[in-house]
């Protein structure tokens, strides 16, 4: 075949629509290039270049699309679909979480954005259905007409009964047979099963081309197109119309709506783009609705759950924590006229924290009740919109009025706050104070510690004595002693440590320790990973699993057992994705993929270490997959590399501040390069051996319950799926031929054949001298 024949092949021709989500193949031969473009320019092309090449032209393709004016052409430009994956515009817009699109596409086309084939018989008979629905009687109305017929017949039965009690002598049979007959005569109006039918076919088979019935496929099932399994089950990518006129397109699992798609509310407006679990809202995800309003952020069982932003129709937005549809935890909602509220919210309201006002110049940070400030506060004011340079003002709020402290007999305020707690009747706003050990607080320091999730999770634990009675108590006071923030933010608590005053149902004071001392510490709940590689067999000695620990110094510990093994902390993002550094580290020099919901399995549930002192809890997850045998006797060199990774990723482009003489510069570079990880190594150890190894309890305890369940069958054998077998290297290449002694050589002939020559010259000049 000829090359020309073989492009003209491969050549496609793609839809217009298409052309601006595949600018690479616009040209119909598969590449962005030119036919004379050198292979050369192609390498030495910037790889953000030919990524921009390559993106889709979105901005373009909503400039083409609303320059169609007719609604039948655009209509017809939405049905063609991709010619590879068989997506509609729509699709791909959901799929890519192109928001901006899919809201443009919904607003412009409404249904006909979906793209639904109108030419096959399911929208055929859909579209007909939805003309005569208004025609047929509603189930309320075929009630209603039963109720009078029966009230009719009633009447009549009676009128009846009296008319055979005024005769006496007998009853009349030819009268009896006729009323006989009329009942026989009367009918039933259909009632809706009577309406609805099976098939297509069984309707025109009663019907023909006219008459009112509904086919049941369509009437109640609604009309779907897509990808099913053998058994008619809905499974991959499709669209369905249901019968109440709304529509989803998007990902099926099992006739559920599972993975990412787009739902529209024909009736309300209201469309939802984002990720489904089991038919419910469930992760990342966007909702419009028809005032302008829209939500953006994490969903949870249907509701806003988690970090979200939420704009609403007059411009003005709340970022923060959501629980159960509500704005709840720490957020920032900002105003149209420039002002905006930092801090906690409980239930909808502003609570405590910081209220900036629209000039940038005044802040104010104290209690809030309404949104507005009450009780004790503080002002800080700026000398200036450019200067850094501040004051700061600290009184009450009394019946909407400011007093500063100097009217009050004092020239500071102590920091004072007052946290909302729901769960008890009085007092429902429960004083927050600095304990004396920590009287230099300041009272951005208490916001903070105030807003600290886990302390405002405490709070709402505390069992009401209303509902618990004598095992509940009453929060009457907090002290706190110690704020601790995170080493590389300075603005963010991790954990704080307080003194609460409780009383019980019988109001006396509750003392928490017999030893004095009365704190509790307050913190997040971590995620510790055990991560298990093992060979294929049948036994324990033939698998060898494996655990990879985290070697570190533990400080605490002098002597020998200074360097600790311990299972690893990550982090669960809201997607399920696993971070930190161990994930960063691990995962490509490993080959994983370490995923909350798809490969890994909760071995442990969280465990509090010590609860008399504090809600420090760890929860274990487990990953176990197969490797191949060659893969697993190089896991400790895979290791190695892994414990070279940085911390941090490196900023390249970044400059410092003052730059090096250059005596101090090349000393930089000539002194030893010290890894960024330095003190800090991940081992691998065999599962059996972990607890011999490490001395932390969790690690231990994890460990020990692997090989327990393990033995009793009630753990998976993986987590995820077997690893491929290591890619072989690639054959190295043939040794280049040395050319220079080739070269020596062609010179050094050349230099011998020249002075052969020149011997041969004065050989001819001396024998012609002696004949002379």
């Amino acid at each position: 075949m000829l090359d020309g024949e073989e492009d003209e092949e491969l050549t496609m021709e793609l839809p217009p629509i298409w052309q601006f989500v595949h600018p690479e193949y616009a040209r119909g031969d598969g590449s962005s290039k030119g036919v004379g473009d050198d292979e050369a320019d192609e390498d030495e092309e910037d790889d953000e270049v030919a990524r921009m090449k390559k993106a889709p032209k979105l901005s373009k393709l909503l400039r083409f699309i609303n320059d169609v004016d007719d609604d039948e052409e655009l209509e017809r430009m939405l049905q063609e679909r991709d010619p590879v994956t068989q997506q509609t515009l729509l699709q791909w817009a959901t799929r890519q979480q192109h928001f901006t699109l899919a809201e443009y596409l919904l607003k412009r086309a409404k249904r006909a954005a979906f793209g639904f084939p109108m030419e096959s018989t399911e929208m055929a008979v859909y579209t007909r259905w939805e003309e005569m629905r208004p025609e047929l009687p509603t189930p309320a109305e075929l009630q209603a007409r039963q109720q009078e017929r029966d009230k009719q017949r009633t009447e009549r039965l009676a009128s009846k009964l009296q008319q055979e009690k005024e005769r006496a002598d007998g009853n009349d049979e030819e009268e009896e047979e006729e009323e006989e007959e009329e009942e026989e005569e009367e009918e039933n109006e259909a009632l809706p099963e009577e309406l609805v039918y099976e098939s297509l076919s069984e309707y025109h088979d009663e019907w023909g081309d006219h008459g009112v019935g509904i086919v049941k496929q369509i009437g109640e099932l609604g009309v779907y197109i897509g990808a099913r399994l053998r058994d008619g089950t809905k499974q991959g990518l499709g669209q369905s119309i249901f019968p109440n006129g709304d529509v989803y397109t998007g990902e099926y699992e099992n006739n559920q709506r599972h993975g990412l798609g787009l739902y529209w509310w024909a009736k309300q407006g209201v469309f939802y783009v984002g990720r489904w679990y089991r038919s419910v809202r469930h992760g990342h995800g966007r909702i419009v609705y028809p005032d302008g309003s829209r939500y953006l952020g994490a969903w949870s069982r249907d509701e806003k759950h988690g970090n979200g932003r939420y704009v609403y129709a007059d411009g003005s937005s709340y970022d923060g924590a959501w629980e159960h549809n509500k704005k709840h935890g720490y957020g920032v909602y900002r105003f149209t006229d420039g002002s905006s509220f930092h801090g906690s919210f409980v239930d909808n309201e502003f609570v405590s924290g910081e209220w900036r006002l629209a000039s940038n110049i005044t802040r104010y940070i104290g209690n809030f009740s309404k949104d507005a400030p009450v009780g004790a506060g503080v002002f800080l004011h700026r000398l200036g919109p450019s200067s850094h340079d501040a004051f700061q003002q600290e009184g009450f709020y009394v019946n909407g009025e400011w007093h500063p402290g100097v009217l009050h007999g004092t020239t500071r305020v102590p920091p004072r706050l007052e946290v909302f707690a729901p769960q008890q009747e009085e007092p429902k706003r429960v004083p927050v104070t600095f304990a004396p050990e920590c009287s230099g607080g300041k009272m951005v320091d208490l916001v903070k510690a105030v807003n600290f999730p886990p302390v405002q999770r405490w709070i709402k634990s505390l069992a009401s004595v209303s509902e618990h009675g004598k095992l509940g108590v009453v929060l009457m006071s907090i002290e706190i002693c110690s704020v601790k923030y995170d080493s590389e933010d300075a603005n963010l608590v991790v954990e704080v440590r307080l003194r609460p005053v409780l009383y019980d149902v019988d109001k006396k004071r509750l003392r928490l320790s017999s030893i004095g001392d009365e704190t509790i510490i307050l913190k997040e709940y971590t995620t510790r990973l055990i991560l298990i590689v093992e060979r294929p067999g049948t036994t324990e000695v033939e698998r060898q699993p494996m655990v990879i620990l985290e070697r570190s110094a533990q400080m605490t510990c002098a002597g020998e057992n200074h360097m600790q093994h311990r299972l690893p902390t990550v982090q669960v993002s809201m997607e399920g994705e696993i971070e930190g550094a161990f994930a960063r580290a691990i995962q490509p020099a490993l080959r994983v993929t370490l995923n909350r919901h798809t490969t890994t399995k909760q071995l442990l549930r969280p465990i509090h270490s010590n609860p008399m002192l504090g809600n420090a809890a760890e929860d274990v997850i487990m990953y176990v997959q197969e490797w191949h045998p060659d893969a697993h006797a190089k896991l400790n060199e895979k290791l190695e590399v892994a414990s070279r990774v940085p911390p941090e990723p490196e900023e390249k482009d970044k400059k410092p501040k003052d730059a090096k003489p250059l005596e101090q510069a090349v000393a930089a570079e000539a002194a030893p390069v010290v890894p960024a990880t330095e003190g800090c190594s991940y081992v691998a150890v065999p599962l059996e051996k972990v607890a011999g190894v490490s001395n932390e309890a969790l690690t231990v305890i994890a460990a020990t319950a692997v090989l327990q369940r393990r033995k009793k069958s009630e753990l998976p054998l993986a987590t995820a799926p077997k690893q491929r077998p290591p890619t072989p290297l690639p054959p190295a290449p043939e040794p280049r031929p040395e050319l220079q002694p080739l070269y020596d050589a062609r010179a050094a002939l050349k230099r011998a054949e020249e002075g052969s020559d020149n011997e041969d010259d004065d050989d001819d000049e001396d024998t012609a001298g002696a004949e002379e």
